[in-house]
């Protein structure tokens, strides 16, 4: 168990309203049976004006959570119910009818050769949670720019089988996994479905190759700018599409390492090839330097228009002692037309507490012209009781 609390204090100008905001979190776990736990948390999130708490402005999360092992460690299962309170409750004065809440719960068998997982989610249209984000909920309507909460259930069921194969000296296991997540509207009718099904292998250095075909349904509620530069929008409808995705991940034993993989397929009306690639080179005892590659080609039907998305995205982190640190990480994004960059030297003067001093700078990738930049300066100190 424990509380952490956090605050920030914003200054409003001529142009735009900044209010003050505090966070907080406090948890409690007890061990119950042999392997099993039974907890709670409140997350806070409050509005100030000044130094005047505002209570029109403010989200409040609580919930409870229980976990169950068995002895053998292949069993488990997990329970967890969530409320959310906010201003907008009392806006009808009917809160205590509205559907803020969160259920779900899931099951899970891990053995040698088979493994499975169920879980089944409910999530209210008026579940708010202002520290976390609920990405389904929302249906965005390109066509207005608003927002719709569509309440959903959703399930995802894993069966896999692993095989470990005497005769491949170089391999450790092979294995098949189907995997479906679905969503329900509150009737429990199908809207929307990823089936994947995947062959996969590990070798003995741990690196692991994988070759998935995957089938989707995406029921789209309101219009949709699906790359954010369509020439046209796609109208809103249920769309069945199929892609094959290969995937190789080298093991982290080798200094250079990461996650190389490509796709391709159907994209809603439309085909997606798609390119990512996260590659990391470690240099003891100087640090490490990655690579972060994603290309997407996509091609709609005439009237809609094409789209390559490209984002680099290269990093750099040094180790100069044990308690100085620098990290510089660079990206360059064609979908939002934005160069970044962003630099930190991190200080830990004391256990688990830090200094931070991180510079920012956000330009155009047309001209390089800067939008804006920043210089924050932050500290961390571990306070024991």
């Amino acid at each position: 168990e424990g509380i952490k609390d956090v605050g920030d204090v914003s200054d409003s100008s001529d142009d735009f309203e900044l209010k003050s905001q505090n966070y907080g979190v406090a948890t409690i776990q007890r061990k119950i049976f042999d392997r099993s736990t039974i907890g709670g948390f409140l997350i806070n999130r409050q509005a100030f004006n000044g130094y005047q708490i505002d209570g029109d402005d403010y989200n409040r999360v609580g919930g409870t959570e229980l976990n169950f092992r068995s002895k053998d460690n292949k069993w488990s299962a997990f329970s967890t119910y969530y409320l959310s309170f906010t201003q907008r409750d009392s806006i009808k004065n009917d809160s205590k009818t509205k559907d803020r809440q969160v259920v779900l719960n899931g099951i899970e068998y891990t053995g040698r050769d088979w493994y499975g997982f169920v879980t089944l989610e409910y999530v209210g249209k008026d579940y708010v949670s202002d520290m976390g984000f609920t990405q389904e909920l929302y249906q965005r309507n390109d066509e207005t720019g608003e927002q719709t909460a569509i309440p959903y259930f959703s399930s995802l069921q894993i069966l896999g089988r692993n095989w470990y194969p005497e005769k491949l000296e170089k391999v450790r296991s092979l294995g098949l996994e189907v995997r479906n997540k679905m969503f329900m509207n509150t009737h429990f009718s199908p809207t929307d479905y990823q089936l994947s099904t995947t062959l996969f292998g590990e070798l003995n250095d741990r690196s692991r190759f994988s070759l998935g075909f995957n089938q989707f349904a995406r029921k789209l509620y309101f219009p949709l700018n699906a790359t954010g530069q369509m020439d046209s929008l796609l109208a809103a409808d249920t769309y069945h599409y199929n892609n094959v995705e290969v995937a190789y991940v080298a093991s982290k034993k080798n200094k250079l390492y990461g996650t190389i993989s490509a796709s391709y397929g159907g994209f809603y009306s439309g085909n997606l090839l798609s390119f990512n690639a996260d590659i990391t080179y470690r240099w003891q005892p100087l640090g490490n330097f990655s690579l972060n590659v994603s290309y997407n080609d996509v091609v709609f039907p005439e009237g809609f228009g094409n789209s390559r998305l490209l984002l680099i995205g290269p990093r750099a982190e040094f180790t100069f002692n044990r308690s100085l640190f620098w990290t510089t990480f660079l990206q360059y994004n064609t979908q939002s037309e934005n160069f970044n960059i962003n630099s930190r030297l991190q200080w830990r003067f004391a256990p688990m507490s830090d200094v931070f001093l991180v510079f920012t700078d956000n330009m155009n990738t047309t001209d390089f012209s800067q939008k804006n930049w920043g210089i924050v300066l932050k500290m961390n100190y571990w306070l024991a009781l």
